[in-house]
């Protein structure tokens, strides 16, 4: 939904809720100019970090073109069939880190405005549940995704460390951690206090 198409539902809507909930007009009002304005601020925050993520992922995709090319050319010449097989795996581990950022980003995008029924209480309930699903689905995903996408990193792009497995494994773990703990605490500061709001405007419209 563009903005411009956002903007004019919120104002249909509001027109048409009017006379729906056992609250002054003004209130109501208020409410939903609140809801509107919340709701398109976390959209607009969403689709930079899904440009800036899309941008960079593709970044990415061209350097590990370029890095798979030379393996593969190197191996071929020096007949080393499986460190080219090894790092073709560790390139595909990067590549899943790539679409499934690239997908999150776009989920995450489209979560404020999938929702906007032509009810604002609705529209509420399912904002704020199918944030909360995202959240969790996010921590989830990158869980397991961060240590698996550290670790090929360091194998393919840093084999002049000479690291056992063991080590490399451990500081994959930590970095993992380390980024999912990130990954929390700016959703934290970025979106679930404007979160908040809504479920407080969602209250309001439940007790009216």
């Amino acid at each position: 939904m563009e903005l411009d198409d956002f903007k004019a539902h919120w104002d249909a809507l509001q027109e048409k809720e009017s006379g729906c909930y056992n609250i002054p007009p003004e209130k109501l009002n208020q409410i939903i100019m609140h809801t509107a304005n919340t709701i398109g601020e976390l959209h607009a925050r969403s689709s930079y970090w899904s440009r800036f993520g899309r941008s960079s992922m593709k970044a990415l995709l061209a350097a590990l073109g370029g890095v798979g090319t030379i393996i593969i050319i190197e191996g071929a010449y020096r007949h080393e069939l499986d460190n080219v097989l090894v790092a073709v795996g560790w390139l595909l581990i990067i590549l899943l880190y790539c679409v499934v950022t690239i997908w999150m980003y776009k989920k995450q995008e489209q979560l404020f405005t999938s929702y906007n029924s032509e009810n604002v209480k609705l529209t509420l309930e399912c904002t704020i549940t199918g944030f909360k699903r995202f959240y969790r689905t996010l921590l989830i995903t990158y869980a397991a995704l961060y240590p698996a996408y550290f670790f090929a990193v360091i194998e393919l792009f840093m084999p002049y460390w000479h690291l056992s497995w063991s080590t490399v494994l451990i500081i994959s773990l930590i970095a993992g951690a380390v980024s999912v703990l990130g990954t929390h605490l700016y959703y934290r500061a970025k979106y679930f206090q404007q979160l908040q709001s809504l479920e407080d405007d969602l209250r309001a419209l439940e007790f009216s």
